[in-house]
């Protein structure tokens, strides 16, 4: 049988300030940094409601398109010596985002972030160079507030419909006290996408998107 992942829900778009524009914002649910000395917890996934038969239509297949991803959340500080130089000791817990590349499923999406959190890669910079970033990998390296532009074609943006928000390593890990280990944390995910001056409706069909439940196949 089919397995399903029910994704967390993205709130109703804002009305787009200009034709062709178009955010979402989730307010995240609470996402624990895990129990024990060095155990994380769950990635969140959402499905993006792009209208892919629209986007690859003739007009859009090649015309460029941004998305606008900005990640918020707050950390509990930790000022010791060496943590203005290390921000995995400074942080009690951070959090990335990846956006599933052109062309991948929604399992061999959720199966690259299990292997990259298996060897290790749990606290590299979660973008990958599908399209164009304007700020690149280095500029979500810390901190906790974190925002990227992607550029890419309507073609590509139709099946990058997925993004995952992971947690990564901070000083909580090395706490075994659950009152501390298993603290929630919120986070703000917004996406803002731009048709860059074409005119498109990407309300209409968003809205309808969202308006549905969200499952995805695994």
């Amino acid at each position: 049988a089919t397995r399903k992942l029910r994704s967390p829900g993205l709130d109703q778009p804002h009305q787009p300030r200009k034709k062709g524009e178009q955010t979402l914002l989730t307010h995240g649910p609470d996402q624990g940094a895990g129990s024990g000395s060095v155990n994380l917890n769950e990635c969140h996934y959402y499905e993006l409601p792009w209208p892919a038969d629209v986007l690859r239509q003739n007009e859009y297949y090649s015309q460029l398109f941004s998305l606008k991803i900005t990640l918020s959340y707050f950390v509990e500080p930790n000022p010791g010596k060496s943590a203005a130089v290390d921000p995995a000791n400074y942080q009690s817990f951070g959090l990335r985002f990846v956006l599933k590349r052109p062309g991948e499923t929604a399992d061999q999406f959720r199966r690259r972030i299990n292997s990259a959190e298996q060897v290790g890669q749990n606290n590299a910079p979660a973008v990958d160079d599908v399209g164009t970033w304007q700020f690149g990998s280095n500029s979500i390296t810390a901190g906790s507030l974190h925002c990227d532009i992607w550029t890419g074609t309507g073609a590509q943006l139709a099946s990058r419909n997925l993004i995952c928000v992971k947690p990564v390593t901070g000083w909580w890990k090395a706490r075994k006290n659950p009152e501390v280990c298993d603290q929630p944390a919120r986070y703000a995910l917004v996406l803002t996408l731009d048709s860059r001056g074409q005119e498109i409706d990407l309300h209409t069909p968003i809205s309808t998107a969202i308006a549905q439940p969200v499952e995805i196949d695994l």
